[in-house]
């Protein structure tokens, strides 16, 4: 989304990284080259290998039985490098250009004038890039293309000190621009065409533009905004946010020149003046209460980018604290207002995970440090403290949910998990075979391809299903099978020779084997206990029962449920 009066925006459409198809990253300004934000963040590492993107254009999928709808060469891509998309006075005037005085009287007094034009933002359902233009000409041939018009992407100053440059990638069919003369010539080497100067950016650094990169797309690689929420809404999706591309003018008010000191409000905006007349700026103190203001001394509230942290501010100022949902992800702001971005963070004794970049909510399954965990929708971590790591298999501290076809049958019980979020390796462990012992004591009978509760019946593998059940440990749709007591019984499944074939469990020799490990035997497994012992369901005893694990011979493996 844009900022109110920005217009629509159609991100939402491609906001989800697409399937990499080996296009090459672009350069970001260099050494001694600096962008309209005094170069771009080193949070974007996207780089050029000196070659031009080569996929095919006409390869980007999308809705259009004729293909993707790029701009044709005698609309955008023009030969004469001199080109200058910037506007003339004439043109200016023809394409709607007004000064900031035109905004508002309280704007008027303070505020230089200053010629301004419309940019207009497009977009391409199907390559999913974003087109910018100053051109009216432009626009409305893009529209009769089959590219979706969102409205007004920012205003730009007619001309200043610093140009952004356009650049046209003859293969992908995409465009980019940057304020940076050293990227702009490090994509003409490697092939793209130089456009000219697309419009200029505000040297009195108005209005943010946010320059995010999809490491995984082909074509619309880049893409520019001025709304704070956009940018957190793709950034949490998986683009990576690269800084600031240029400045938009800000049409915003001024502080009044005549006010007398204390609050005061102008133009929908309210502003602090001190003894010396002047409206305050950044952070200050006023009764105690810590508040912002930006470079003109509005008061700064709702979302906010102050020195490149993000803020949540109450519509008076004060920090907003707490849970924010906005634009399908969750935040939290700590008590001053600035979001947390620090990884793990600890509430009420649940423990949830916070992007590192965007700030974003853990949900689902998330590759963290190496380590897959497991997250409720709420965001809650299922775990925290030591993690299986083999074949998809992990541990959360929550039951298992068998999957719907089992739910209602005679075969759908599921031991409870019995460890905390924070259980180690031993404690799982321990849990495992604290449940085989549960259906020893209970009497519980074997009965081939059985899984029930303790006291009716199981067999030697419904015996461990159960026992890693309590671990939290879900065997449903992973390690190489569909693992549950429903399939168990109505499909007359052999797991043992399952998983010792499928090696579902991590192998490990005889030498090595540990107290928690399985061993397996033709059609048969047991959990090995330590000393030489092993517990198991069997048809040779009536019930579950312990054994040496030397009481029988032809063992063809052994497995480790728990990794190290």
């Amino acid at each position: 989304m844009v900022d109110e009066g920005q217009g629509e925006t159609g991100v939402a459409d491609s906001d989800e990284p697409e399937s990499s198809t080996g296009v090459t990253d672009t350069v970001l300004a260099g050494d001694g080259e600096e962008s309209a934000s005094d170069g771009v963040s080193d949070e974007g590492d996207s780089s050029l290998e000196d070659q031009v993107p080569a996929p095919d254009a006409s390869a980007v999928t999308g809705d259009a039985a004729e293909g993707p709808l790029m701009p044709s060469d005698d609309i955008l891509s023009l030969d004469d490098p001199a080109t200058d998309f910037s506007l003339t006075d004439e043109e200016a005037a023809e394409e709607g250009v007004k000064g900031v005085s035109e905004q508002s009287d309280a704007a008027a007094e303070t505020a230089k004038q200053v010629a301004t034009v419309t940019s207009y933002r497009m977009y391409n359902p199907n390559s999913g890039e974003h087109f910018y233009t100053l051109s009216t000409y432009e626009r409305d041939s893009l529209v009769k293309a089959g590219w979706r018009y969102e409205g007004v992407g920012w205003t730009s100053v007619v001309k200043s000190n610093t140009p952004v440059y356009r650049l046209y990638n003859p293969n992908a069919g995409d465009h980019h621009y940057t304020t940076s003369a050293y990227e702009r010539d490090s994509l003409i080497r490697a092939g793209w065409r130089y456009e000219g100067v697309g419009w200029y950016s505000d040297d009195d650094k108005g209005i943010a533009l946010y320059r995010t990169y999809n490491p995984n797309a082909s074509t619309g690689t880049h893409h520019y905004t001025t709304s704070l929420y956009e940018r957190l809404n793709i950034v949490s999706a998986g683009w990576r946010y690269e800084g600031l591309a240029w400045y938009a003018v800000d049409l915003g008010p001024f502080a009044p020149s005549d006010a007398d000191p204390g609050w005061v409000e102008s133009g929908g905006r309210r502003f602090y003046v001190g003894e010396n007349g002047q409206a305050v700026t950044g952070w200050q103190t006023i009764g105690g209460t810590r508040y912002h203001f930006d470079g003109r001394g509005r008061l700064s509230t709702g979302l906010s980018d102050i020195d490149g942290t993000v803020y949540y501010l109450k519509s008076d100022g004060t920090p907003d604290a707490g849970w924010k949902d906005m634009a399908g992800y969750r935040y939290y702001f700590n008590s001053d207002g600035s979001m947390y971005r620090s990884g793990w963070l600890t509430l009420s004794g649940k423990t949830y995970y916070l992007d590192k970049t965007s700030g974003a909510m853990a949900t689902g399954d998330k590759w963290i440090d190496g380590v897959l965990r497991p997250f409720s929708s709420n965001g809650v971590c299922l775990k925290t403290g030591y993690q299986v790591s083999w074949k998809g298999l992990h541990l959360a501290a929550e039951n298992v949910s068998l999957p719907s076809y089992a739910n209602g049958s005679s075969w759908s019980y599921v031991h409870p998990c019995t460890i905390s979020a924070g259980a180690t390796r031993e404690q799982c462990i321990e849990a495992f075979i604290a449940v085989a012992y549960e259906y020893m004591n209970a009497g519980t009978p074997w009965v081939d391809n059985n899984c029930g509760r303790p006291g009716t019946t199981v067999d030697c593998s419904g015996l461990v299903m159960e026992g890693l059940y309590a671990a939290g440990m879900d065997l449903t749709g992973v390690a190489g099978g569909d693992f549950n007591p429903y399939s168990k019984y109505y499909w007359n499944h052999s797991f043992a020779n399952t998983w010792r074939e499928n090696q579902t469990f991590q192998p490990v020799s005889r030498s090595e084997l540990e107290r928690g490990d399985l061993v397996y035997w033709n059609g048969h497994v047991a959990i090995y206990l330590g000393n030489g012992q092993i517990i198991e369901s069997t048809s040779v005893a009536s019930n579950v029962h312990v054994r040496s694990l030397y009481a029988e011979n032809l063992i063809l493996g052994y497995a480790r449920p728990f990794t190290k």
